[in-house]
């Protein structure tokens, strides 16, 4: 066995250089070739053509592209992470305190964190963290008090993504813009709107004929479950939105918001 790194995040930025990656993984399924071999020759538009119109689209899942994702909504930061398959490092409420908050809440933020610090450190006397009581007791007030600010308030993550997933992705972020941007519901016409500005900035990384033709849509959203327990469960109940974003975090566990968020 020869094993070959023949592509990073790093070694492909123009777009036209992924698609001719993802074309010449294709053409291994069926090439005596080796991939080394493959990759030099010239790209092959008619057969590129074929994989986008005909679905053939799981050859684009080689492709990972990592974003930096500068003061993007904490909400649309759980709606990315709400999708398979991605890996994502975001900014800690815990470990930082938040800000580009609107002043009326970070006026409440400052004021609990001030609240809850002697609160913390009364009802719990005995904590600590590699012996730095103090600092453990502030970023348990920063963690509670990040219940004063908005779910909308700008976080800073990092991202990985395949050029397939993005793409289906931005098809679905189009769906729901286009149902919910005239919308009553207050809260997913504010999504929506995040969402015309991030797929604005995926432009350079847009391939219109590779859409999410599967019939599912955005996971952050659902219905209510059946309740079942077994070997597997299913059930339903009340989580604040700082919760859900750490029930996240396990990655073979799958979440949606059914209700409440209107409130």
């Amino acid at each position: 066995m020869k094993v070959s790194l023949e592509g990073s995040t790093n070694t492909m930025i123009e777009l036209a250089d992924m698609l001719k990656f993802s074309q010449d993984c294709a053409r291994q399924c069926y090439s005596a070739k080796q991939f080394c071999d493959i990759k030099n020759e010239d790209s092959k538009p008619k057969l590129l053509e074929t994989l986008l119109n005909k679905g053939h689209h799981s050859v684009f899942g080689h492709v990972h592209l990592t974003f930096s994702l500068a003061g993007i909504p904490k909400t649309l930061a759980m709606i990315l992470n709400n999708e398979k398959a991605f890996e994502t490092s975001e900014k800690s409420a815990r470990y930082t305190k938040m800000s580009d908050v609107k002043d009326e809440q970070q006026e409440l933020y400052d004021k609990w964190i001030g609240k809850l610090e002697p609160h913390i450190n009364t009802a719990y006397p005995n904590i600590k963290f590699k012996d730095k009581r103090e600092k453990t007791v502030e970023r348990l007030a920063m963690e509670n008090a990040r219940y004063m600010i908005s779910v909308f308030t700008p976080t800073n993550m990092m991202h990985t993504v395949s050029l397939q997933q993005l793409n289906f992705l931005l098809h679905d972020f189009d769906n729901f813009i286009e149902k919910n941007i005239k919308g009553n519901d207050i809260f997913k016409k504010r999504v929506a709107e995040e969402m015309i500005d991030f797929n604005k900035q995926m432009k350079n990384y847009r391939v219109k004929e590779l859409k999410n033709m599967t019939g599912r849509q955005l996971s952050f959203f659902g219905n209510p479950m059946e309740e079942f327990f077994g070997d597997v469960y299913a059930t339903n109940y009340n989580i604040s939105f700082a919760g859900f974003a750490q029930a996240q975090r396990h990655r073979t566990i799958n979440y949606k918001v059914t209700e409440g968020y209107e409130l």
